[in-house]
This record gives structure tokens, sequence and C-alpha cells, in this order.
């Protein structure tokens, strides 16, 4: 890569900037989870792990709307998304004429991530359901569009803990590393 002078001294100057500190929470290591692209919010873990994280929730992460990873839309012939479903849900039934009022979300957290969707009389995750997809998130809605399923998908990622696109927005915009993680990861200290 022609660039990789330039990115492995930022990753250098990054490494040996921050020698010997750490992130800290109630003075234990944090699990500094990050992700690509948020949806605007980033997660709660409480919500997508089902496990409180007092350092993971959620933060507005208003850089994330001008990424090029923010949105990405998919559209799926119904015979073909039928038959991938079916692929990984065998007992699944699915009709083509009631699609739309038989695959339904079914719940989802406060940053908009589905985390329950019903494909028929099957309830999954919201992520095992993008993942069979190939979604870049679990922040989706469907909607019929000419005869097929539209897949409106917001962030790349978990959603968890840093965004990567928004951290570096930040940087852009002189916010130091200190304040980036402080930001991202409630309450934490540096030490």
């Amino acid at each position: 890569n022609e660039n990789y002078s330039l990115y492995f001294s930022k990753l250098e100057n990054a490494v040996y900037g921050t020698k010997d500190e750490v992130l800290l929470y109630q003075k234990d290591l944090i699990l500094p989870v990050f992700f690509d692209t948020g949806s605007g919010y980033t997660r709660n873990a409480s919500e997508a792990w089902g496990i409180s994280v007092p350092y993971l929730v959620s933060v507005a992460s208003k850089y994330d709307v001008t990424s090029t990873n923010y949105l990405s839309i998919d559209e799926f012939e119904l015979p073909e998304l039928m038959d991938l479903l079916k692929k990984y849900y065998p007992e699944l039934t699915l009709s083509q004429k009631d699609f739309f009022e038989q695959v339904t979300v079914a719940s989802r957290d406060s940053a908009g991530y589905v985390t329950e969707i019903n494909l028929g009389s099957l309830t999954v995750s919201g992520e095992e359901f993008a993942k069979v997809l190939g979604l870049a998130s679990n922040h989706f809605y469907i909607e019929e569009y000419e005869s097929k399923a539209r897949v409106i998908c917001n962030g790349s990622g978990h959603g968890i803990g840093m965004s990567q696109y928004g951290a570096n927005a930040m940087a852009e915009e002189d916010s130091s590393y200190s304040d980036i993680l402080h930001y991202y990861y409630s309450g934490v200290t540096i030490a």
C-alpha cells in the first residue's frame, strides 16, 4: 500500500504516545470494545448484551451520519430471500404473498438496533438475522419495494463502545485521545 509508512507511523506514535497508560473503571481494566460506524448513537451494553457495563452506555455519535458506511441498502428478490432464510431456519414457513406481514421487527433497543425479529412463528435476534443476510449492522428496516424486500441499514458493526468513525472525526476537530476515550467510555479514568 502506498500509505503504509504513513499509517505505520501513526500506529507507532499512538503506541509509544500512550506507553504505560490503561483505561480503568473503578480500578479495573475496561473492555474497550469499538466498531466501525454508528447509527448516530452508540448502544447500551445492557440492552445489546443483557449485562450492565457502566462505561458502555449510549452516547450521541453525530459524526457517524457523514460516513460512507452510515447507510447501505440491499434489495432481495422474495424467492431468493426466502430460500436463504430457509437454509438457516429449515423449520421456517413463510409465504411470498404474506411475507411482509410475517417478517416483522419485534423489538428495538433505545438506539434503534433490532433486538428481535419475527419470521412467521419463529423469533430470532436482530444480530443473527443481520448476519444471515450479510448486513453491515442490526440497525435496519425492511420494506416492500417494487415486489422486492428492501433492507435499509444504518451504521456498520455492533454499535457498542467507541465509534471509529466518530472518534476520528472528533480527532480531526482537535479533540485529544483522552477526550475521545472519556466521551465514548463513560466514567473511565486513564491511569
